[in-house]
């Protein structure tokens, strides 16, 4: 609860710093046991790991998280610092370069409540890899990404989507979704493709047929 009144679980971490005027040097190790939605089922609960080394202008970050439906997911980020020691102030620059990469199987629902949550929902296995770049001010993905037997709940609206089923690749600055399906809990069914647009201004299109949809 202290990073947020929504989560529930344990963190234990131990940070060391030193340096001198405008230097300043650190590393950080943390565990977390037990990470999950406050609402969130037990089973869904998140362990992972977190090493962070400050040298210089850069931040070093590997995570890796396990739970107990089979997750794995890791990711090592290199970071632009802005650091010094006196006076004390670690920052990330989000206009410089950043660099790194992204491996996800298993699981997406506790991954999904736990940083998105809110009034929906979307579960099933995610399989995913990739590589990071641009700045965290203007992020840049690639990679690939499949999602099998999926399940999507929107609370607000009711609408609930069984054995979705999306593949996608990840190209810098956009999505190109070559299949997306699911069915309806009410009856029907949806089959779309199409590529969306992540940098400012540009243009998306997406296609999506409903066929006896209710």
């Amino acid at each position: 609860s202290v990073l947020s009144e929504d989560m529930a679980g344990k963190i234990n971490a131990t940070l060391t710093a030193s340096g001198r005027g405008s230097d300043l040097a650190g590393d950080l190790q943390a565990q977390l046991q037990d990470a999950r939605s406050r609402d969130g089922p037990r089973d869904a609960a998140i362990d992972g790991t977190l090493k962070a080394s400050l040298r210089g202008d850069r931040l070093a970050v590997d995570a890796a998280a396990t739970n107990d439906k089979g997750l794995k997911s890791t990711a090592s980020i290199v970071l632009p610092a802005e650091a010094s020691a006196a006076p004390f102030r670690i920052a990330v620059n989000r206009r410089r370069p950043m660099q790194g990469r992204f491996e996800v199987d298993g699981e997406l629902q506790p991954i999904w409540d736990l940083f998105f949550g809110g009034d929906r929902t979307l579960g099933g296995r995610l399989v995913a890899q990739g590589t990071v770049g641009g700045t965290l001010a203007d992020p840049r993905l690639s990679g690939q990404a499949a999602l099998t037997n999926g399940k999507f709940e929107d609370y607000a609206t009711g609408l609930k989507l069984r054995e979705v089923t999306i593949n996608a690749a990840l190209d810098t600055n956009a999505v190109t979704v070559s299949q997306f399906s699911a069915r309806a809990s009410s009856g029907g069914s949806l089959n779309g493709d199409g590529r969306v647009i992540l940098s400012r201004g540009g243009a998306s299109k997406f296609s999506l047929t409903a066929a006896d949809f209710l």
